[in-house]
């Protein structure tokens, strides 16, 4: 199964004329989908960890983009320790979203 592809967003509403900042919905939108949302979330959320989670499909994608760059110079930079630690950070965040 694969996730929601971007963008998300997240927001505070507007509730009885009140804005909460630490109430926070986060969604997608499907253009398929009957509702034409994918899905939303709503909670209490830190401004902070609500714009975290509605980056996760652009930082999903750059990792990935990342990672073919990392692959092509993995042979030139085997004994680079830094390197080979960053190329394996990005493997295990990439399969930590996706497993």
């Amino acid at each position: 199964m694969s996730h929601t592809p971007g963008p998300w967003r997240e927001y505070a509403p507007t509730i009885s004329g009140e804005i909460d900042e630490n109430y926070r919905y986060i969604e997608a939108d499907d253009p398929a989908a009957p509702t034409r949302r994918a899905f939303m979330l709503t909670g209490f959320v830190s401004p902070a960890d609500a714009r975290l989670i509605a980056a996760a499909p652009d930082l999903l994608n750059a990792a990935r983009d990342a990672l073919d760059q990392f692959e092509q110079m993995e042979k030139m930079f085997r004994d680079d320790l830094e390197f080979m630690g960053a190329l394996s950070a990005v493997r295990a965040a990439i399969a930590k979203a996706t497993t």
